[in-house]
């Protein structure tokens, strides 16, 4: 499957977002033309989000550090639960239930499946260990 050109990082498909993120977008590729929203990370923290797309304005070079770590957790954290044949709103709701900002069970009604409340649990602590800028 072909990358679609607005979600190309650097000019090269960039399968983390294709598979996991495909609003999300770095200060690169926005200066590169590609639009959209922050919709992964907004998941776990939407104040985060805020925080980090000001930093992108701001301080670039950091943004883009910050930027690294976060795509390395969802590689490790969040891409396992993608092979898990989940539907996307299955690991948006695990995500926010990570985040521990509106409340949310990671459960889906029926004949949706839901991640697992232990994968819940251990997708929160990572976060809040790798990411902690999203909580501060």
């Amino acid at each position: 499957m072909e990358t679609p050109p607005g979600m190309r990082r650097f000019g090269v498909p960039c399968p983390i977002f294709r598979s996991l993120s495909r609003g999300t977008i770095s200060r690169r590729a926005s200066l590169q033309g590609a639009s959209g929203s922050y919709s992964n990370v907004a998941c776990l923290s939407p104040r985060g989000a805020q925080a980090w797309f000001a930093q992108m304005l701001r301080e670039p070079e950091r943004a883009l550090a910050f930027e690294h770590r976060l795509l390395a957790f969802f590689q490790e954290y969040v891409a396992p639960l993608t092979g898990q044949s989940l539907c996307p709103a299955a690991i948006d709701k695990a995500l926010c239930s990570a985040g521990g900002w509106c409340g949310l069970s990671p459960r889906l009604r029926w004949p949706y499946r839901s991640v697992e409340v232990e994968a819940v649990e251990h997708l929160a602590r990572a976060a809040r260990a790798k990411l902690p800028e999203l909580w501060t």
